[in-house]
């Protein structure tokens, strides 16, 4: 090929011209005849680079209240030298920590952002594959994970028997939040509560994995409905960020009881 170097990035099409003639005056020379077209291009077997990744953390304090939440993550191709950018597409894999196993979340995403919606917490992990153009597959990305925004709320005020499924326990606001404030719990993997009358006696003292489950009916131990009035509380929290790291918060203050 005239001694040109050649494009390992470039399809290359062929075809040969044969020349010829059946040595007879009356037909006119030369005939000409083209071989069909062939096409292919010069191995490439290096691979690209594993893509550098991160998970653009929400600003905590503007996380609205809700149910699930929303990742997104972001990446771009290494420099090193030692591999070719010529990546086409990426693949995008997802695990629950860093030690998990990682699923495959979707198998071809050309562009360098992916938002993962539905999510139940933030501190999801990621790891990406980059593609050539010919199939040539980088190595898996190093994990990168996101990160929660744990809140606790409690409420300052309960009616147990006013409006019926409404207001008749204490407990922590939910993920949700609350109807009139917005206030909402969050990323909470573990909570005690103990509430205790003005004389410092102990009504209940509850715990449990699931904030849900952790709360004051306005009764006693013996099941004895609580007068009206104001009573104190001290929640003792385990607050989630990510599978690896918590903290520890407590919470004192007070709750009216009204009938």
């Amino acid at each position: 090929f005239q001694n040109n170097p050649l494009d390992d990035h470039a399809i290359y099409y062929y075809k040969v011209e044969a020349v010829g003639g059946y040595g007879n005056p009356r037909i006119k020379e030369p005939l000409l005849n083209f071989s069909q077209v062939i096409f292919n291009h010069v191995l490439d077997t290096i691979p690209p680079c594993a893509p550098i990744v991160k998970v653009i953390n929400p600003e905590c304090d503007k996380l609205p209240c809700s149910s699930t939440y929303s990742n997104t993550i972001n990446w771009k191709n290494s420099t090193a030298t030692d591999c070719q950018n010529d990546v086409v597409y990426y693949e995008v894999y997802v695990a629950e920590n860093p030690s998990a196993d990682f699923i495959l979340l979707n198998n071809h995403v050309e562009d360098t952002t992916l938002i993962q919606n539905g999510l139940q917490e933030l501190s999801v992990c990621y790891k990406l594959i980059a593609v050539d153009w010919v199939g040539n597959r980088s190595k898996l990305s190093e994990p990168i994970c996101g990160e929660n925004c744990p809140v606790i709320n409690m409420p300052n005020v309960f009616t147990p028997g006013a409006t019926e499924n409404y207001n008749d326990t204490f407990k922590a606001f939910s993920a949700t939040g609350n109807i009139l404030n917005k206030e909402c719990s969050r990323f909470v993997d573990y909570m005690s509560l103990t509430v205790v009358n003005r004389l410092g006696k102990e009504i209940i003292n509850t715990s449990s994995g699931n904030i849900e489950e952790v709360y004051w009916n306005g009764k006693d131990k013996e099941g004895r409905e609580m007068p009206s009035g104001v009573y104190y509380f001290i929640a003792d929290v385990k607050l989630k960020f990510t599978s690896e790291k918590f903290e520890t918060k407590q919470i004192k203050g007070w709750v009216m009881l009204l009938r």
